[in-house]
């Protein structure tokens, strides 16, 4: 999978094969934000 920035949860979920969540997807350069929280799980 070639993932590059801007390309969001659409491409990132098909490859995965698992349904788009609801939430933005997260920017982990954020500053003052723990990285832990931004990170979705999926469970397979």
């Amino acid at each position: 999978m070639n993932f590059e920035a801007g390309d969001g949860w659409i491409k990132l979920c098909d490859f995965l094969e698992h349904p788009v969540p609801n939430d933005p997807f997260p920017h982990l350069n954020c500053t003052g934000q723990d990285p832990k929280s931004d990170i979705a799980t999926f469970d397979r």
